[in-house]
């Protein structure tokens, strides 16, 4: 077995927190090392501290042998345990994980046949007296030292009575009898066992199990039990009767009627101050160590019934609760608080509530509480400042004479609204406000309901008040009319009062660097690089915008249920390649965006299918077999005859396929990369983490060449862009649209005025050709500063601030490098599209899936694939290390064309075709431009704008735009041209071997 490293063992502090734990008193020593410290009961403190050069701390008893002992050898001592139990013991005080270690404490074992006396299922239980060390398990430090301020003896004695009353007892062993055998556990210095003995049955109490294996009944429980009350009634008993025998023997007393009124009347007045109901046996020891009278209940989600309430309120002034304030707890003293309105709640503070990375609490209760440093003064101020949920007072009303006054044969009283209470009641049934430098106030109202946020009115405040009073009257005579009426005149409900609401900064980050939570309405998903992990219910102790629970359109009664489903696809990157192997194709969106990568599809669809048809001779197939790059296997498929029944077959069998046969291996890679981007590009849009690195908008654009390079380019689109941005708001129902077509747009001071730190997305749809990019720069990469209308302008900071999405149906003519680095490109093939004329019909995504539209035509089944989908786009997303762009080819020289504009374009094509000997040679660049200028009828056109239009041609073909070897010092070719030096173009051509002629003039440097 692998052994415990003793260095890592104490890097946390050395053993501190151990010796602390084994001897309160030397807590101060720590900060003053010169300081004794007790270790038994004893006049004079006779222990010291000493830190050794490893960090690690240690005590010398001068009481005992002066040897100082580390944390290791005190357990030895204190426990007579052996060295490697004692480190063991250790270890787990301080959680110490190693996979290779098992440290969980374990109790010893025995079995034996059963006996002909023994039952099946029969458990027997075996004690022992208790040992200080034993009660330091049950009790906290504050607790153990609240039972007396100076002498550990009497501490001990103190908890051993008050652990007697309540009925609980150290365990030597249990045993129980199953399947013929009686198997014993046996308690050790690692693993105490506890009972609570209440008569012919009890509660194990294991605390060093799992805590799902911590408590066990013997005996048949009780359905509905109240630890602790029948002390309770012992003691007033007690109390009533010490005060008959002070006030005389009772046949005295009780000589006439008057005489036994009044008597009834003052023993019922003998109460305890108060009782204070717990979460658990172990809070409830402690708190009655601090001092209190305390109750339990088997379960922390058993409730007390108005029975149980009306005997409590028989022996107590005050009863309170104390909840947990987890998730549960909470939940289960809320609605104890609003059952009984009288009811008291002791609760912990909000900030103490601790949870781990998987949303489970670690620090909750009152121990957690104790532990963290608190003593019996600051329990003793909760219970002082402890209200109950009744928000008004009452005051029975007297006439002049001080009769009772009645009305209509009802009792009045006088209501008052108490604002504390008022105020306490509405915060716990989740109203409160929420900061915001959106609002003129600073704030505005929300409403929480189990961590589900919702923005509402002042009014909706005033409306719960009245709508809880009139459903209570129902069921509770005491909310009479009289109340009602009191709460319905009372200003005290008005705008400016709610003011008084908490005013609170909740945690909504649902996200990080390498994970994303998703909430649904019965579950939530965290995505990370790994896969996906549901939970029930809401996890991780966040709150949630009630707009960022994920729902859907549903019909009739049918509900909402997204369950996780296995995975659609599989992606993996070989070498500079990606692989994506389709494993399901039941979610319409995905086979949707499979459609959106086929950039290739009218070879596959409509060309090869018949392509001896077009290809009819021998020639003709080889000279496409050479302009396609075909092996001969490719050649012998794609020219193959097909019937129709075949050309249909291999249609409707590749019909949401990213990679058929009909199609090459260079033009299957291509198609694949261009899914793999849009993928990973989707799943960048669901990662709400803004990640400086990655600090990107998306730029969705049309992979299609043609008709992009004239004025009809402006009527492209119908590609999917738009409709893939918009499947985002699904997820992110708190976005931004904006009019990409609006030339305005980036004129408008106020054009962020309904973003907020809330909003998670904002889209630009339809961004016109000349759309001033630059203007974005800085809310891409850095803070963004709204100006909202009639309000002052605020900063949202980089990392709470919403991605972008644009979409375009024109090529960027932006090739600035600040410009690219923000971009993260995805193109759309034009499977889908309008037919303008050059293609065979009119294409929607409706008309792949038999009519039905994405999202408004969905069942209930659609939407679990679409979420799973999208969901596997951002595990996708997160397990890739680098940015996946798409293949360029086609982007580049659309961008390109964007770039120098279709009338340039077209006149180029025209001025330098192949046989216009101006390939290859030296033309005269003030003639080509006075011929562009006359052509197209342009007035104005500077020398530098024309340069770059020819050199953007020059990369569109692959051309080399003026060969260095024919510049000049200043990067022209200067050359005689008609009796002048002329500045000249020259396009030289792949492949081309010209040179200059005998004739031409050397240049000259001018």
């Amino acid at each position: 077995m692998s052994k415990i490293d003793i260095q890592r063992l104490f890097a946390e502090d050395g053993g501190r927190a151990y010796i602390i734990y084994l001897y309160p008193d030397s807590e101060q020593s720590f900060d003053n090392p010169n300081r004794k410290f007790t270790l038994r009961p004893e006049k004079t403190p006779s222990a010291s501290l000493k830190r050794m050069e490893s960090g690690e701390w240690g005590v010398t008893d001068f009481g005992d042998d002066s040897k100082w002992r580390n944390a290791i050898a005190l357990a030895m001592k204190e426990f007579k345990l052996e060295y490697g139990d004692a480190i063991r013991t250790v270890a787990e005080f301080y959680n110490y994980k190693d996979e290779s270690i098992n440290l969980s404490p374990k109790p010893l074992f025995e079995d034996r046949p059963a006996r002909p006396d023994e039952a099946e299922g029969q458990c027997d239980v075996e004690f022992k007296e208790f040992e200080a060390w034993e009660c330091r398990i049950i009790l906290t430090d504050s607790a153990w030292m609240a039972l007396d301020k100076f002498d550990e003896l009497k501490r001990f004695e103190a908890a051993k009575s008050l652990f007697q009353r309540y009925h609980l007892k150290c365990l030597h062993s249990y045993t129980t009898v199953k399947n013929g055998k009686a198997l014993k556990r046996i308690s050790t210095t690692n693993y105490p066992m506890f009972y609570f003995d209440e008569g012919d049955w009890g509660k194990i109490y294991l605390p060093k199990a799992e805590h799902k294996n911590r408590f066990r009944y013997r005996g048949k429980k009780p359905a509905h039990y109240i630890h602790g009350l029948k002390q309770a009634q012992d003691f007033i008993r007690e109390l009533r009767q010490k005060k008959l025998n002070e006030e005389g023997s009772a046949e005295e007393f009780q000589s006439s009627e008057e005489e036994k009124k009044k008597q009834t009347e003052q023993m019922t007045n003998v109460k305890l101050p108060e009782l204070i109901r717990c979460s658990g046996g172990s809070d409830a020891l402690n708190v009655a160590a601090l001092g209190y009278r305390v109750l339990w209940q088997n379960s922390e989600s058993e409730q007390l019934d108005d029975h149980d309430m009306k005997l409590l309120r028989s022996l107590a002034w005050n009863i309170y609760n104390l909840p947990d304030i987890d998730a549960s707890g909470r939940k289960n003293g809320h609605e104890l608080g609003m059952k009984f309105l009288d009811l008291k709640t002791i609760w912990l503070p909000d900030e103490f509530l601790k949870v781990d990375e998987n949303g489970k609490a670690v620090s909750k209760d009152l121990r957690d509480w104790l532990r963290s440093g608190k003593k019996k003064f600051d329990f003793d101020r909760l219970v002082a400042t402890a209200i109950p949920y009744r928000f008004w007072d009452e005051e029975r009303q007297f006439d002049s004479e001080g009769n009772p006054k009645y009305k209509f044969g009802r009792p009045l009283f006088t209501y008052k609204f108490n604002h504390v209470q008022a105020y306490n009641f509405l915060h716990r049934n989740g109203f409160a406000r929420y900061k915001s430098e959106r609002e003129k106030e600073g704030y505005f109202y929300i409403k929480i309901d189990d961590n589900i946020v919702t923005r509402i009115e002042a009014n909706d405040v005033k409306n719960f008040i009245h709508s809880f009073l009139n459903e209570r009257a129902l069921i509770d005579d005491t909310i009479t009319q009289d109340l009602r009426n009191a709460m319905y005149t009372s200003n005290q409900l008005s705008v400016s009062n709610l003011a008084n609401l908490p005013l609170i900064e909740l945690d909504f980050k649902s996200y990080g660097p390498d994970f994303q939570y998703f909430f649904f309405p019965e579950h939530t998903w965290k995505v990370t690089k790994t896969g996906i992990e549901e939970a029930k219910g809401l996890v991780g102790g966040k709150y949630v915008w009630a707009d960022k629970v994920i729902q859907h359109p549903t019909k009739g009664n049918e509900k909402i249920n997204i369950k996780k489903l296995k995975p659609f696809f599989e992606a993996q990157q070989v070498d500079d390649s990606w692989h994506i192997k389709l494993l399901d194709k039941s979610c319409m969106f995905f086979r949707f965006i499979i459609q959106t990568a086929r950039v290739h599809w009218r070879k596959e669809l409509e060309e090869r299918p018949q392509l001896y048809l077009k290809y009819d001779t021998a020639k003709k197939q080889e000279e496409y077999a050479l302009e396609h790059g075909l092996t001969q296997a490719e050649r012998e498929l794609f020219f193959a005859r097909r019937t129709p029944e075949q050309v249909k077959a291999y249609l409707d069998a590749n019909k949401f396929e990213i990679g058929g046969a009909l199609l090459t291996a260079e033009e299957r890679k291509e198609q694949v990369q261009h899914l793999a981007n849009r993928i990973y590009t989707l799943g960048y849009m669901l990662h709400r983490y803004k990640d400086p690195a990655r600090a990107w908008c998306v730029w969705a654009m049309d992979n299609k060449l043609s008709e992009l390079a004239g004025d009809d380019a402006k009527s492209n689109g119908g590609s999917g862009k738009s409709l893939t941005g918009k499947a985002l708001k699904w997820f992110w129902r708190n976005n931004v649209g904006l009019s990409g077509r609006n030339p305005l747009l980036t004129k408008n001071p106020h054009v962020y005025d309904k973003v907020s730190k809330q909003t998670d997305l904002i889209i630009i749809d339809d961004c016109y050709e000349y759309l001033d990019f630059g203007f974005f720069y800085g809310d891409i990469t850095g803070d963004m500063n709204p100006n909202p209308k009639q309000t002052q302008s605020y900063s949202i900071p980089f990392d709470e601030s919403p991605k972008f999405w644009f979409d375009s149906n024109f090529g960027d003519r932006d090739f600035s490098e600040s410009t690219q680095r923000r971009k993260l490109v995805t193109s759309f093939s034009d499977y889908y599209h309008e037919n303008n004329g050059s293609y065979l019909e009119t294409r929607s995504p409706s008309d792949d899936f038999g009519g039905r539209r994405l999202f408004y035509d969905f069942t209930a089944a659609d939407w679990s694939y679409f979420f799973n989908f999208m969901a596997q786009c951002l595990h996708f997303y997160l397990a890739v290390d680098s940015k996946i762009k798409p293949p360029m080819r086609n982007l580049a020289k659309r961008n390109l064309l964007s770039a120098m504009g279709g009338r340039f374009f077209e006149w180029a094509e025209v001025y330098f075709a192949h046989d216009s000997n101006r390939l290859n040679t030296m033309v005269c660049k003030k003639d080509a431009k006075e011929e562009y200028m006359n052509s197209e009828k342009i007035r104005e056109l500077s020398t530098q704008k024309f340069t770059e239009y020819l050199k953007k041609y020059a990369e569109y073909h692959g051309y080399v735009y003026n060969p260095t070897e024919y510049q000049n010092s200043q990067g022209r070719i200067m050359r005689d041209h008609n009796g002048k030096k002329e500045e000249m173009i020259f396009y030289r051509t792949v492949g081309s071997t010209w040179e200059p002629t005998a004739e031409v003039t050397p240049e000259f440097d001018f």
